[in-house]
């Protein structure tokens, strides 16, 4: 989990969850990023999923999946970046 702070206070996180239990699926993670809504639109999203996926990199994960619910606009955007 990667936590985003500004003025002393969490406005996202991010983490990186076992997408299956199956051996088939070992280095597949679903990655979760979540934004306080007022601090929407100032590329926060970006930073922490490019995080995540650094994070992906140095744990030998080959696959970071993002689950989003076609309603989530802001969620579709990020991912298709």
């Amino acid at each position: 989990m990667i936590v985003l702070e500004s003025a002393g206070e969490v406005i996202g996180w991010g983490s990186l969850s076992s997408f299956r239990a199956r051996q088939a699926f070992a280095n597949t993670v679903e990655d979760s990023v979540y934004l306080h809504r007022e601090h929407l639109g100032h590329g926060y999203g970006r930073m922490i999923l490019e995080e995540l996926l650094r994070l992906a990199g140095r744990l030998g994960l080959h696959t970071v999946l993002g689950a989003v619910c076609s309603e989530q606009g802001p969620s579709l955007a990020l991912h298709e970046k």
